[in-house]
């Protein structure tokens, strides 16, 4: 990326820490979660870390940790398959509503 892109990637990077902080300090914890997961965007953007290197330092984290704690990890032998964002979103959205149901039927209301 040329200078000038890197020095805006840097101030985006440097204003989402300030909004991190903002959010954390106002006990908003999704959105603090969601500003992290953009400061980490950009910081992939900034540093041209790919897809495929960002996934194979995830699995590495985390077969470590599963190796540390004493368990294989089922991710290493059995990738998952990933849905787009949206679909992730709205899969949540809806898991969510339906437990909030079956705990109010169960609760009687």
């Amino acid at each position: 990326m040329g200078q000038n892109t890197d020095e805006r990637l840097k101030q985006a990077i440097a204003a989402l820490e300030a909004l991190i902080a903002v959010a954390r300090n106002e006990g908003l914890p999704q959105s603090e979660h969601f500003l992290e997961m953009a400061k980490l965007q950009l910081q992939l953007d900034l540093h041209e870390i790919t897809d495929g290197e960002f996934n194979a330092l995830c699995q590495a984290v985390e077969q470590q940790k599963f190796a540390a704690a004493g368990y294989e990890s089922s991710a290493a032998t059995h990738p998952r398959a990933r849905r787009n964002g949206e679909m992730r979103i709205t899969g949540r959205a809806w898991h969510a509503a339906r437990e909030l149901r079956q705990r109010s039927a169960r609760a009687g209301h």
